[in-house]
């Protein structure tokens, strides 16, 4: 909502159309969002006091402006932004552990608030791309500390110092043009943030605590960022782990979760020893980490979440250990581990370095295996659009998708003739590929369950070590 926000605080009372306005901010919020988020906003309760804050807002901008240029920030290199070496020297003054996540997150951070642009608009080298990253940033909050804060507001300060610019970090209005009116929510400033982090040292996840705490998740993150936790009074490390994390919530979390050392290292932000020497404290005899939590089989992995396509978290539950514990296993039992994100459990389940090179170029696009194994089954009709009807797709996409695989592979697969040119059969080139398609499905059942509900018939030709490849699939789509 922060694109729609910005343009609707500009055009408020102009003549400008919701077009101008992104390209006047630069913004990469699209005509059809913004409008839409118009919308919804004209249907909600309190609409008549937020159209009234968007007004004030726009009429102090007009009246005082304000002192930071976003527009020559908006044009910055910010490539080189919190350089590793800078890093060091931040965990060394803040004591924060050392991880590749939370240096991306610490630019991110960085990023959005030198920019005012959300961090999807950041350089693709720490752009938050996968669903794990942008669930880390989201979250990072929770790790954030006064002190830690303030040396990111002195690296922001000397970044722009180096640009030649003498603004301050950030800027808001002032928040007294809100008063007297009925905005949705609490005020965020309003809040304690005490009950906060209580509930978030009991390890209960942000959004849960949020919640508990009686507030929304965004407030949370808003609290978390203008009112972190001060931790100059702290005890040292040790004790203050210790009081962190009990001994209740250290068996429930090792013990009865199966959470490794490692992760509960890095929620804790400590580094593995510490985490080892609190369990000899607790009397808590550590796992041997060559031997798999009751349950857990390389047979039965196979089977629950190569096969079935179940998802980690699910399986998870079912045996009470933590979703890293089952993909840790996984690994361990040269499985092969779907890729996060919303598409993991559609992904091909199987070594990429299997495929050969001939099917290599038409594995594209979305379902690709699907469009295959349709193809297999033109050996089996005449025409193919007695092929379409036996397995009830259009006949019109089912030749689109026949001319897309010539085109990919640069052959004719299918004999024509006539002024309708019905397909008369397979050409010897799409015979050979009928053949290989059918291999791959034969020899990979998982595939056939996460694309295709209708295999092709037993194949009597030789037999290929073939798999798929989600890897080359995503890569042809990005070029």
């Amino acid at each position: 909502m922060r694109g729609a926000f910005a343009c609707l605080t500009l055009s408020s009372g102009t003549d400008l159309s919701i077009p101008r306005t992104i390209v006047r901010l630069s913004s990469d919020a699209s005509n059809p969002y913004v409008a839409q988020a118009l919308h919804r906003l004209t249907t909600e309760p309190a609409w008549n006091a937020q159209r009234a804050a968007l007004a004030r807002v726009a009429s102090y901008l007009d009246q005082n402006g304000t002192p930071i240029d976003y527009a020559r920030r908006r044009a910055l290199d910010y490539t080189c932004l919190l350089p590793e070496p800078r890093w060091e020297t931040l965990l060394a003054r803040t004591g924060f552990r050392r991880n590749k996540g939370t240096l991306r997150s610490m630019r991110c951070l960085l990023f959005e608030t030198l920019s005012g642009q959300p961090a999807t608009a950041a350089p693709a080298h720490y752009r938050p791309g996968t669903k794990a990253q942008r669930d880390a940033f989201a979250d990072f909050p929770i790790l954030l500390t006064a002190r830690l804060v303030a040396e990111l507001d002195l690296i922001a300060a000397d970044y722009l110092a180096d640009h030649g610019i003498d603004e301050p970090v950030s800027w808001q209005p002032p928040r007294e043009l809100a008063d007297g009116l009925n905005l949705p929510g609490p005020d965020p400033d309003n809040l304690s943030t005490h009950v906060l982090i209580a509930l978030l040292d009991a390890d209960l996840p942000l959004g849960q605590a949020a919640t508990q705490a009686g507030m929304t998740l965004d407030s949370a993150r808003y609290l978390l960022k203008h009112y972190p936790r001060d931790t100059s009074n702290d005890q040292d490390v040790g004790t203050r782990l210790r009081d962190r994390l009990p001994a209740e919530t250290f068996r429930r979390l090792y013990l009865d979760k199966g959470w490794s050392i490692t992760a509960l290292a890095a929620r804790y932000q400590v580094n593995r020893r510490r985490i080892t020497m609190l369990a000899a404290a607790y009397d808590i005899a550590l796992r041997d980490p060559k031997k798999p939590p009751p349950g857990i089989s390389k047979r039965w992995l196979r089977e629950q979440y190569v096969r079935r396509g179940r998802s980690s978290e699910d399986l998870g539950a079912q045996l009470g250990l933590h979703a890293n514990t089952i993909l840790s296993w996984c690994r361990r039992y040269d499985l092969p581990v779907r890729a996060a994100g919303p598409h993991g459990h559609r992904s091909t389940l199987y070594p990429t370095t299997a495929i050969p090179p001939e099917l290599r170029p038409v594995l594209t696009g979305t379902r690709p295996w699907k469009r295959l194994a349709a193809f297999v089954h033109l050996r089996d009709h005449p025409t193919m659009r007695a092929t379409a009807a036996a397995l009830g797709i259009d006949p019109k996409t089912f030749a689109r998708d026949i001319r897309r695989l010539e085109r990919e592979l640069g052959q004719q697969l299918v004999h024509r003739a006539g002024p309708p040119k019905p397909i008369t059969g397979l050409t010897d080139r799409g015979r050979a590929l009928a053949v290989a398609i059918a291999t791959a499905l034969e020899l990979t059942p998982s595939l056939a369950r996460t694309e295709i509900t209708q295999l092709p018939g037993p194949v009597t030709g030789g037999h290929q070590r073939l798999g798929g490849g989600k890897r080359v699939g995503e890569r042809r789509n990005r070029v």
